[in-house]
């Protein structure tokens, strides 16, 4: 018979509320879930979960909206230099500073 040992975590009460109602809808604790999700991975060597990145995932905020507008108008009208490698990196460390 194989050891066991007992594995503990830490989560949010309302993800663990909102899980273990789904996991019961399907018949199952919560343990048996996590224990199913180790199982396969253990068996398949993968992660049965999606990681892709997707484009409509990404959400700018309405100031980095209007920054990117405002770079595009300026560079239309001709009003933006260019600059040296080292004065873009400065520039940039500059923006990060705020």
């Amino acid at each position: 018979m194989a050891s066991t040992v007992n594995f503990n975590m830490r989560l949010e009460k309302e993800l663990k509320d909102e899980t273990s109602q789904i996991f019961e809808n399907y018949g199952m604790t919560t343990p048996q879930a996590v224990r199913m999700f180790l199982v396969n991975v253990a068996k398949t060597k993968k992660i049965p979960l999606s990681f892709d990145y997707q484009a409509d995932d990404l959400v700018l905020g309405a100031q980095t909206l209007q920054a990117v507008e405002q770079g595009r108008l300026d560079y239309e009208a001709g009003r933006l230099d260019r600059l040296a490698p080292n004065e873009a990196l400065e520039a940039l460390q500059g923006l990060s500073r705020g």
